[in-house]
């Protein structure tokens, strides 16, 4: 009967050891298929931080590039206001200039104007003197005309 206990317990144990053993191979399985989740979520994250390192970068060059555009913006700009003023001067000067070209054209024309009545003048003078000379003339030859009668 001892031996049938003996017998009995050492199945009983060997049917936990399987058991046991069943469940260990379990456990290992799990283990091993969350081993390799953690090595797929660890070669994600090394992929994850290659990505962030990358666009990190990429951030870096666009902001040297939107600072290099900006600064380029600013002296477009300044340009822009130096091409408005010279084009502002221009145009005073170009005004200036066609205020002394009709200036010039004032004086042409008054002077123009003055020859014309320096001409009809020296006409009226040159027609005045040729009346005076006939005057002059008649007026010698009617005072004669008495000097002889007297």
């Amino acid at each position: 009967a001892a031996r049938k206990a003996v017998c009995l317990a050492q199945t009983e144990l060997e049917a936990e050891a399987g058991a046991r053993e069943t469940e260990t191979n379990q456990l290992n399985r799990v283990l091993r298929e969350k081993e390799e989740e953690l090595e797929t979520a660890t070669c994600r994250i090394d992929i994850l931080k290659r990505s962030i390192r990358d666009v990190e970068r990429a951030k870096s060059d666009l902001e040297i590039e939107l600072a290099e555009v900006n600064s380029n913006l600013i002296k477009e700009k300044k340009q822009i206001v130096r091409a408005e003023e010279t084009i502002a001067e221009l145009q005073r000067e170009a005004a200036e200039k066609n205020k002394a070209r009709s200036s010039n054209q004032d004086v042409d024309r008054l002077k123009q104007s003055i020859e014309i009545m320096k001409a009809d003048h020296a006409e009226a003078i040159a027609v005045e003197q040729q009346r005076s000379q006939n005057l002059t003339e008649k007026l010698n030859t009617i005072l004669k005309e008495r000097t002889n009668l007297d």
